[in-house]
């Protein structure tokens, strides 16, 4: 039984990032491994899968491939197709299935997507979202397996999709970790306090969130902070005129964009992480801040942020356009930096659930099953 991948694509600018560890995993369960994907040329380091830009399938002209499709797959046999969430890719390979039927089809949901709105942008009339609905239950009855990432996209599943019980499977099998698990050293109670922010500088990642929080931090308080945001884009510019503004220049460092490796040495200079976006489908943000054994303010528009904070124990989650409660946590950790270090080892410990050998265990196991198991 061999796996086929077909997806939109993998990791970023033809850079694996984290699937190139969930793939090196999956390779020890089993080496005949394709990967067809629209946006994504790589080879998987210490394996023999190539992950193929060939994938015959543009954004918009889907539909019009199904031909080329058909014949980039009718010659495989005795195969697991992976395809992942709804977008056109999927919806041509559930259409070339209906006449490749010996092709058993996999369907991966990395959470619920009500993750994907936030406030008042991105959210369609009544009609449009019931035109989705239905055409994500299409899609989704005519799969073998629909694999569900976390307990949301699982129940979004069942009582949205209504994919029958038996044919839904949850298992994590999306994760990032930068880091052996014991390679954070900790020296709590430092002149300053570092907090970190990773993503792209956008509106919807809430940077301007967070430096507003620090402009009412209390002086001392302040005195007592660093910030490092990690990442470029459209906003910088606009983020950079409010820190001159409100005379923070001394206080935040803009790193600007950094490769995958570079980011685990910006973790691991951190004391503590910050999200702050407005909505993220499921950040892989803050898997990696916690493999670094950072203690994370979380932002509750985050899908993921259930899954890696435990409140009080490593974290909190808050709605991060309150600004009040964003600054009072920043300054719980700056007042009690000597809590730190317990609060990442517990990140360290939660880590550990977030692995990619446990996402392509879980991957393998939940592809190779059957449904009436």
């Amino acid at each position: 039984m061999s796996i086929v991948f077909v997806v939109q694509s993998m990791g970023y600018n033809n850079n694996l990032l984290y699937w190139e560890a969930i793939l090196q995993e999956l390779y020890a369960y089993e080496k005949k491994i394709k990967v067809y994907s629209r946006d994504t040329n790589a080879l998987v380091k210490n394996t023999n899968i190539a992950v193929k830009k060939n994938f015959p399938i543009g954004r918009f002209s889907a539909i019009l491939k199904i031909p080329s499709l058909f014949r980039l797959l009718r010659h495989e046999k005795e195969t697991k197709l992976i395809v992942s969430e709804f977008n056109a890719i999927t919806l041509s390979v559930v259409i070339v299935c209906l006449f490749l039927s010996r092709l058993k089809l996999v369907l991966l949901i990395e959470n619920d997507p009500k993750y994907l709105l936030y406030y008042k942008n991105n959210r369609p009339g009544r009609l449009v979202s019931y035109v989705k609905l239905l055409y994500r239950r299409f899609i989704a009855s005519n799969v073998d397996i629909v694999v569900t990432n976390t307990v949301g996209a699982q129940e979004y599943a069942l009582n949205e999709l209504r994919v029958p019980n038996d044919k839904v499977i949850n298992k994590m099998y999306l994760t990032s970790s930068l880091v052996n698990l014991n390679e954070r050293f900790y020296c709590a109670g430092g002149e300053k306090v570092t907090f970190i922010s990773v993503g792209r500088m956008d509106y919807r990642k809430g940077f301007d969130l967070l430096v507003l929080a620090v402009a009412c931090l209390d002086k001392v308080v302040k005195k007592k902070c660093k910030f490092i945001i990690v990442g470029d884009g459209l906003s910088r510019k606009e983020i950079e005129m409010m820190i001159n503004e409100n005379k923070l220049v001394d206080t935040f460092h803009l790193t600007g964009s950094q490769s995958y490796e570079q980011i685990k040495n910006w973790y691991l200079s951190a004391d503590v992480a910050i999200i702050t976006t407005r909505a993220d489908y499921r950040s892989l943000v803050g898997f990696e801040a916690i493999s670094c054994g950072l203690p994370i303010i979380a932002s509750v528009h985050d899908g993921a942020s259930n899954e890696i904070v435990v409140e009080g124990c490593n974290g909190f989650i808050i709605d991060p356009s309150d600004i009040t409660t964003l600054a009072e946590k920043i300054t719980w950790f700056a007042n009690n930096s000597t809590r730190i270090e317990e609060f990442g080892r517990y990140s360290l410990r939660r880590a550990k659930l977030f692995t990619p050998a446990i996402a392509a265990k879980n991957l393998y196991e939940a592809v190779m099953s059957r449904p009436d198991e």
